[in-house]
C-alpha cells in the first residue's frame, strides 16, 4: 500500500519558547508559527528576541510580527502599545508601518467594541506622535539623475558606498526619505576652518591684552588719586607695572584648562541642567547613541564618551561645550527630546560630533567661558539692582552690570566668524555619518520654530538662549522672526531672499550662523544627489545671487559709508605717514610730525564721521502720517530681494512688548514686539539719555511697559535679520517715549570729528 501523505508534514515543527535560539532562528520560527495560525507560539518566540542581542533589522521584524500575532490573538491593547513603541524607531519605514498599523488597530478595536478605548497615556502618546508625523511626512524618493550642479558635491571618482542594514520591516512598505546606501561627500578643505580658529584665538589674545591694560591703568589712576590726601601712607607703591603679557597668557591658560568644567558647572547651577544617561537617550534615538559609540569608543585616543546633560527648557536645542572630546559635555534640552523624531535628533548629535572631531569646539568653549562670566555678572548685578531702593547703589550696580554685558558682547563678537564658518564642516560630516539630509532639514526647521515659540511663550529671550547663542544649531536672531512670521515650514520666498542677496556675504559678517536658506539649499542639493526628494525646497537649485547693478552698488556703498569712510581715512593717514617719513629723510623737519600714529588715528576718526554724516539722512528718513506702513505689508516687504538696512520703511506696529524684567534691559537689549498676527520683531532702542540710563535708574524706559500692549513707530530694516529702530513708543497708559537713535548718531559723528581734529592739533 502506498504511503498516504501526512498533512502535518507541511506544518512547522513546534518549538519550545524556552529553548536557547539565536535571534535569527527565533524570528524564523515565530513567523512560521504565525503563518500556521499558532499565535500563542508566535508570541512566545517573538517576545524572546531582545534588542540588545539582535540586529536592528531582525528586532524590528520581530516586533512587527509580534504586533500581528497579538492582533490575531485578540490582545489589542498590547498590539497598540507595541505600535506606539515602533513609532519612536529611528527607521522611517518602521515609523510609517507603525502609524498605518496603529490606525488599523484603533479602527478595529472601535468596530469590535465601541465602548473600548485606549488608556490615557496611550491616547496622549498616540496623539502627540501622530501630530509629529503629520508635521514632517516622509516622502517616497523619486529616482532621477543628479544635476551637474549637485554633482559638484562629490569628488570626480566616487568611493564605494558603504552598506546599510535593511531599513524596511515590511516588504510592502519600503519607502524612505533618507539614503539607504551612500558614499561620503567630497570633503571640504580644512584650511579655512584652521584660519578661522587662528584668527579667533588671535583676536581673543588681543582683546584680553587690551582689557588687562585698561584694568591696570584704571587701578593705577585710582590708587594715585587716593594716595594724594594721605601722604603718610603712599599707596602708589602698589601700582602695577611691567609687561602685560604674563598675566594675559596666564589668564587665558587658566580659562583653557577650566572651560571644560566651568561651562557645565554654570549650566547646572544657573540653568538647571541635570545628568542624563546614554540609556535614556537610546529610548529616544538609538541611532544617536550608535553614532556616539562609534565616534568615541572606536578610537583609542577617544576612549570616553562625552558627558550628557538635560536642560529643563522647551526650546529644542542641542550643543556641546568642552576643549577636548574626552572632557566634553553634550547638552540636550527637554524640548529637543519631545519635538525631534529619532532620526532628526541623530543628525544634530552627529553635527556635535563633527564639532569635536574638527576641534572647533575648543576655541569657542574658551571664548564662551569668558563670555559667560561677563553675562553672569551682568545678570546677577541687574537682579541685585532690582532688589535695592538706594539710588546710589543702584547706579553703581547698573554701571558694573553694563560693563559686564559689554565684556559678553565683545567676546560674542569675536566668535561669530568661527561659529558661522564651522557649520559648513559640521553639516557635511553629519550627512556623511547619517545619510539623512531630509532629517537635518526638518530638525533645523523645527529648531527655528521652537526657538521663536519659546521666546513668545516666556515673554522674553531666555538667558540660556541669549548667552549660548553661538553654540546653538540655529541662530536665535534668525529664528525670532522667520520662526514666528509664517506657519511652519516657513514660506520659501521669505528665506530665499537671504540666499540670493547680491551683498549677502557682507550682510552676514556679524551673524553667528549661516542663513537658514543657505543650509536648507545645500541639504536639498545633497538629497537630489542621493536621488531623494528634498523635505524642503527653496526653488531652483541652480539659481545664484545676481550681479548687482550700479545703482545697487552705490546704495550699498552709502550703507557702508561710515566704515568705508574710516577705511579711506586710515588709507589717507598712511599716505601722510609715508610722506612724513620721506620728509624726515630729506630734512624737511616741518613735515616730520605727519608720521606719528596720532595722525593716522585722527584721519580714521574724521573719515568715519564724514561717512556717518553722509548716510544719516538716508538712514533715518522723515516719518509722517502718510508714509507709515502697518503689519499687513510686513511679510511681503521682508521677502523683497536685495533690500539693505538703508532701505528702511516707516512703520506703525501694535503688539505686546516683551523683554527681561527690571534692569536687565537697562541698555535696551533683547526687546521684542509680539505683533497681533503672532510675529516677533526685534526692537533696537536707544534712549535719548544714552548710557546714562544705566547710571540713573529713574529715567523713562521701555522696561516700565513690559508684557503690555504698546504702539511702536520707527524704521523697519532688513539685514541678515529684520529689526525695528524705535523712534516713538506709545503705551496705552502713560507718557509717550521718544527714542534718540538719530540724535546719538549725529552726536557720535560730531564727537569723532572733534577728537580727530584735536589729535591733529596736539600732534603738531
Amino acid at each position: 500500500m502506498a504511503d498516504v501523505p501526512d498533512a502535518s508534514r507541511d506544518r512547522p515543527a513546534p518549538v519550545r519558547a524556552d529553548e536557547a535560539l539565536l535571534p535569527e532562528q527565533a524570528l524564523a520560527a515565530g513567523l512560521a508559527a504565525l503563518k500556521a495560525g499558532d499565535e500563542s507560539q508566535a508570541i512566545a518566540l517573538l517576545s524572546s528576541i531582545d534588542s540588545a542581542d539582535a540586529a536592528p533589522a531582525i528586532y524590528l521584524k520581530a516586533q512587527a510580527g509580534l504586533v500581528r500575532a497579538c492582533q490575531k490573538n485578540g490582545q489589542m491593547q498590547r498590539a497598540i502599545a507595541l505600535c506606539l513603541a515602533l513609532q519612536r524607531s529611528p527607521q522611517p519605514a518602521a515609523q510609517q508601518w507603525a502609524s498605518k498599523t496603529l490606525t488599523e488597530l484603533i479602527d478595529q478595536l472601535a468596530s469590535v467594541s465601541p465602548t473600548a478605548s485606549l488608556t490615557s497615556a496611550q491616547s496622549d502618546l498616540a496623539a502627540g506622535l501622530s501630530r509629529a508625523r503629520r508635521s514632517t511626512p516622509p516622502t517616497r524618493p523619486t529616482r532621477r539623475s543628479p544635476s551637474p550642479h549637485a554633482r559638484k558635491l562629490s569628488s570626480a571618482k566616487r568611493p564605494a558606498p558603504r552598506p546599510e542594514p535593511p531599513r524596511s520591516i515590511d516588504p510592502a512598505d519600503s519607502s524612505s526619505d533618507r539614503a539607504t546606501r551612500w558614499g561620503p561627500l567630497a570633503p571640504i578643505k580644512p584650511y579655512r576652518l584652521w584660519g578661522a580658529i587662528a584668527l579667533t584665538l588671535g583676536a581673543l589674545l588681543v582683546a584680553t591684552l587690551v582689557i588687562m591694560q585698561l584694568l591696570r591703568l584704571g587701578f593705577n589712576l585710582t590708587i594715585a588719586r587716593i594716595a594724594i590726601p594721605y601722604i603718610v601712607i603712599d599707596l602708589r607703591q602698589f601700582a602695577l607695572y611691567g609687561s602685560p603679557w604674563p598675566p594675559t597668557l596666564l589668564l587665558l591658560g587658566i580659562m583653557l584648562a577650566a572651560a571644560s568644567w566651568l561651562l557645565p558647572l554654570l549650566l547646572r547651577r544657573c540653568y538647571g541642567m541635570t545628568p542624563y544617561h546614554l540609556s535614556d537617550l537610546e529610548t529616544y534615538s538609538p541611532e544617536a547613541v550608535r553614532l556616539l559609540r562609534q565616534a568615541f569608543t572606536g578610537r583609542q585616543r577617544w576612549n570616553q564618551l562625552p558627558t550628557l546633560g538635560l536642560l529643563p527648557t522647551d526650546a529644542p536645542i542641542v550643543f556641546t561645550v568642552g576643549v577636548a572630546p574626552t572632557v566634553a559635555t553634550l547638552a540636550l534640552s527637554r524640548g529637543a527630546l519631545a519635538q525631534f523624531t529619532a532620526d532628526e535628533l541623530a543628525t544634530l548629535v552627529a553635527a556635535e560630533i563633527a564639532h569635536l572631531a574638527r576641534w572647533d569646539a575648543a576655541p569657542l568653549s574658551v571664548l564662551m567661558a569668558i563670555a559667560q562670566l561677563g553675562y553672569l555678572g551682568y545678570w546677577q548685578l541687574a537682579l541685585g539692582s532690582d532688589r535695592l531702593s538706594n539710588r546710589i547703589v543702584q547706579t553703581l550696580l547698573n554701571g558694573l552690570s553694563s560693563l559686564c554685558y559689554g565684556l559678553f558682547w565683545l567676546m560674542r563678537l569675536i566668535g561669530v566668524g568661527l561659529s558661522r564658518l564651522r557649520l559648513n564642516y559640521s553639516d557635511r560630516l553629519a550627512l556623511d555619518l547619517t545619510g539623512n539630509p531630509n532629517g537635518m532639514s526638518r530638525a533645523l526647521l523645527k529648531t527655528t520654530a521652537g526657538l521663536a515659540e519659546t521666546c513668545a511663550h516666556q515673554g522674553q529671550i531666555p538667558p540660556l538662549l541669549a548667552s549660548f547663542d553661538l553654540l546653538l544649531p540655529v541662530s536665535l536672531e534668525q529664528a525670532i522672526t522667520s520662526g514666528s512670521l509664517t506657519p511652519q515650514p516657513p514660506e520659501a520666498t521669505l528665506l530665499e531672499r537671504d540666499r540670493l542677496h547680491s551683498f549677502g556675504r557682507w550682510l552676514w559678517i556679524r551673524s553667528s550662523h549661516l542663513p537658514l536658506a543657505v543650509r536648507l539649499h545645500r541639504l536639498a542639493q545633497v538629497a537630489h544627489y542621493w536621488q531623494l526628494t528634498p523635505a524642503y525646497t527653496l526653488g531652483s537649485t541652480t539659481a545664484k545671487p545676481p550681479t548687482p547693478t550700479r545703482a545697487e552698488s552705490r546704495t550699498f556703498l552709502l550703507q557702508a559709508a561710515p566704515f568705508a569712510g574710516a577705511a579711506a581715512g586710515l588709507a589717507f593717514g598712511s599716505m601722510l605717514g609715508l610722506f612724513g617719513a620721506i620728509a624726515l629723510r630729506l630734512g624737511w623737519l616741518q613735515f616730520d610730525w605727519l608720521q606719528q600714529s596720532s595722525v593716522f588715528l585722527g584721519c580714521g576718526l574724521i573719515g568715519f564721521s564724514i561717512g556717518t554724516f553722509l548716510r544719516i539722512n538716508s538712514f533715518f528718513p522723515d516719518i509722517t502720517r502718510n508714509n507709515l506702513h502697518s503689519d499687513e505689508q510686513l511679510k511681503a516687504w521682508l521677502s523683497e530681494p536685495n533690500t539693505l538696512p538703508i532701505h528702511s520703511i516707516p512703520v506703525k506696529l501694535e503688539g505686546t512688548l516683551l523683554g527681561r524684567p527690571g534692569h536687565q534691559t537697562v541698555l535696551g537689549q533683547d526687546l521684542l514686539l509680539h505683533l497681533t498676527n503672532g510675529a516677533l520683531i526685534k526692537l533696537h532702542y536707544v534712549s535719548r539719555w544714552g548710557w546714562l540710563d544705566a547710571l540713573w535708574p529713574r529715567t523713562p524706559h521701555p522696561r516700565a511697559w513690559l508684557q503690555q500692549s504698546v504702539t511702536v513707530v520707527g524704521w523697519l530694516r532688513r539685514g541678515s535679520t529684520p529689526w525695528l529702530d524705535v523712534d516713538q513708543l506709545y503705551p496705552k497708559a502713560g507718557k509717550r517715549l521718544v527714542a534718540g537713535h538719530p540724535l546719538w548718531s549725529t552726536a557720535i559723528a560730531g564727537l569723532t570729528t572733534l577728537l580727530g581734529c584735536w589729535l591733529f592739533l596736539t600732534t603738531r
